[in-house]
C-alpha cells in the first residue's frame, strides 16, 4: 500500500498507528507496569519512566484484539489521514500506491470476519514467572515473531551444499528441525524438563529401562520427565502428505539426467530426444519411466549443444591428429634394481667394518649392538652403544677408529671398532652369551661410552653452537670480500 521506502520515517509512522488501531491495552495493565518500576528494588521516577521507549512497554504489558468494528473506525481513519500525502522526501510523489483504496478494500473483507480479532475461548498470553517486585510476565503466544525466527534459524542451519536437495531429503530436513525446535520452545516455555538433547523418546527408553530399579538410581533430571504416550493416534502428521498428493515417495526425487543410464535411456530413440527439447516432462515419463523436470531437460540441451559446439571447433584444428601423436606407446624401461649390502660376519672382540648403509640411520643393530653412529663421527668421539634389544649403556666398551677411503671416492668412510671387556675376568658383554649384567668400572676409570641421556644431549648442543659459530663467521667473510670487491669496483 506504502509507495515510500520502507525505511523512511514516514512508513514508521503508519506501521505504528495501524499497531494502534488493531491492538488495544487492557485495562489496569499501565498502572501494573507503574508499581513494578516504582517498587524499591527498581526505584524508577516518573522522569526515568517516560524515557522508556515503546518496545519494552509492549513487551511487558498485555494487549487485546477487540472485534470487527473497532479495528475497522480505526484502519480507515489511518487510511484517511494518509490518504492523497505527499511524500517529503521525493517532491511529487505520493506516500500511498495508485490502488491502495482498492487493497484497503480486500483486507477489510478479512477484518469483518473476524479473523484479526481474539476469541474469547483461546488463551493468548500464558504467565512465565514472577519477578521480586510481584510483577508477572506474561508471554504472549499471538505474535507472529517466533515462526519469522524459526525460518530464519532453518536457513542459517541448513547447510549450503543442501539448498537444492531433493524433496525427500528436504522433508526430513525440515521434520528434524521443527521437532528439535518445538522441543525447546515447550523447554524454554517450562513444560518439560531440559535435557540437553531434543530427542525425548532416548529419555523414554532410559525410563523404561529403570522402571524396576529403586528412584534413587533415577537421574534427577530423568524424574522430572514424563513420558510421551504414543498409544493414541497422533491428530496431524507432521510434514508432506505424501499419499494425499497422490506421490509414490520411492520415485519422488526427479532425475537430473547426468548419469550415462540416464542420458542413453533418454536419448534412445528420436522421439523421446524430441520429448527433452519440448520439455515434455510427463511424455518422457510415460516413454522411458524417467521423472524429470522441465529444467534438467532444458539443462541436458545446453550440454549436448555446447558439446557439438566445442568438438566442430576442436576438430577443425585437427585435435584428431594430435590425439594420434600423443596417445603413442612406448616399450617398457628396464628394471633397475640394487641390492643392499650385506653385513660381513662379526665375532665380538675382533675389528671390524660398519657398513656404508648405515651411516644414514638414526640407530643401527650391529651383529648384537646398536650403535648411534651420528655423534661418533659429529663428535669424534667414543661411539655411543647399547645392547641391541637392552637400553643400558654400561656392558662394553668401543674404540672407533675413524679412515678416509681412497681419493676416488672421498666420501666413503668406513670405522672400524674394537670391542673390549670391561671386566678383566673376561666376562662377555650383557646380551651375548650370557643375561648377566657386567659391573660398572672402577672408581677412577675413564667411561668410553656415551653416558646418560642428559650428557648426549649437552654434546649435540654443543655441537650445533659450533656450527652456527662457523656459518656465522662464514657469512661474516663473504660479507667482508663483498665490501672489498665493491669498493675496487668503484
Amino acid at each position: 500500500m506504502l509507495a515510500v521506502d520502507k525505511h523512511s520515517y514516514i512508513a514508521r509512522v503508519f506501521k505504528v498507528m495501524s499497531a494502534d488501531a488493531i491492538f488495544k491495552q487492557m485495562d489496569g495493565e499501565y498502572e501494573r507496569l507503574l508499581r513494578h518500576l516504582k517498587h524499591p528494588s527498581i526505584g524508577m521516577d516518573n522522569d526515568s519512566i517516560k524515557k522508556l521507549d515503546r518496545a519494552y512497554l509492549r513487551r511487558m504489558m498485555r494487549y487485546v484484539v477487540p472485534g470487527p468494528d473497532v479495528i475497522i473506525r480505526g484502519l480507515f481513519d489511518v487510511y484517511a489521514f494518509v490518504v492523497g500525502m505527499e511524500d517529503p522526501e521525493r517532491p511529487g510523489q505520493m506516500v500511498l500506491v495508485p490502488n491502495a483504496r482498492e487493497i484497503l478494500i480486500k483486507e477489510m473483507a478479512y477484518v469483518q470476519r473476524g479473523l484479526l480479532s481474539d476469541r474469547s475461548d483461546v488463551p493468548v498470553y500464558r504467565a512465565v514467572r514472577t519477578l521480586s517486585s510481584g510483577f508477572v510476565v506474561f508471554r504472549c503466544v499471538r505474535s507472529s515473531s517466533q515462526l519469522e525466527g524459526q525460518h530464519q534459524h532453518y536457513r542459517e542451519a541448513q547447510h549450503s551444499c543442501a539448498r537444492h536437495a531433493g524433496p525427500l531429503s528436504t522433508s526430513a530436513r525440515g521434520l528434524l528441525f521443527d521437532f528439535s525446535w518445538n522441543v525447546r520452545a515447550l523447554v524454554r516455555a517450562g513444560g518439560a524438563a531440559d535435557l540437553g538433547h531434543c530427542w525425548l523418546w532416548l529419555a523414554d527408553a532410559t525410563l523404561q529401562c529403570l522402571r524396576d530399579c529403586p528412584e534413587t538410581w533415577i537421574p534427577e533430571l530423568y524424574r522430572q520427565h514424563a513420558a510421551i504416550d504414543t498409544i493414541p493416534d497422533p491428530i496431524i502428521t507432521w510434514g508432506i502428505q505424501w499419499s494425499a498428493l497422490g506421490i509414490d515417495t520411492a520415485r519422488a526425487i526427479p532425475s537430473t539426467l547426468r548419469t550415462a543410464e540416464e542420458i542413453d535411456s533418454a536419448l534412445a530413440n528420436r522421439q523421446t530426444a524430441m520429448m527433452i527439447v519440448q520439455q515434455d516432462v510427463a511424455g518422457i515419463e510415460r516413454s522411458t519411466g524417467l521423472r524429470t523436470t522441465a529444467a534438467d531437460c532444458t539443462a541436458l540441451v545446453q550440454r549436448v549443444q555446447e558439446r557439438a559446439r566445442a568438438e566442430t571447433t576442436l576438430k577443425s584444428h585437427g585435435s584428431l591428429e594430435l590425439y594420434s601423436r600423443l596417445r603413442t606407446t612406448l616399450a617398457a624401461p628396464a628394471q633397475s634394481s640394487m641390492a643392499l649390502p650385506r653385513l660381513p660376519p662379526t665375532t665380538i672382540g675382533e675389528p671390524c667394518p660398519l657398513p656404508h648403509s648405515a651411516v644414514a640411520g638414526r640407530h643401527v643393530t650391529y651383529s648384537t649392538i646398536a650403535l648411534d653412529f651420528d655423534d661418533a663421527v659429529a663428535d669424534n668421539d667414543e661411539i655411543l652403544f647399547a645392547p641391541a634389544g637392552d637400553g643400558e649403556d654400561h656392558q662394553a666398551q668401543l674404540t672407533p677408529v675413524l679412515s678416509t677411503s681412497s681419493a676416488d671416492s672421498p666420501a666413503a668412510t668406513s670405522v672400524q671398532t674394537n670391542a673390549q671387556n670391561t671386566v678383566a675376568s673376561g666376562a662377555q658383554p650383557h646380551g651375548v652369551g650370557t643375561d648377566r649384567p657386567t659391573p660398572a668400572p672402577a672408581s677412577g676409570q675413564k667411561r668410553k661410552y656415551g653416558g646418560t641421556e642428559a650428557e648426549r644431549e649437552a654434546r649435540r648442543q654443543a655441537r650445533l653452537k659450533r656450527q652456527r659459530a662457523a656459518q656465522k663467521e662464514k657469512r661474516h667473510a663473504a660479507k667482508q670480500a663483498h665490501q672489498g670487491t665493491n669498493c675496487e669496483s668503484i
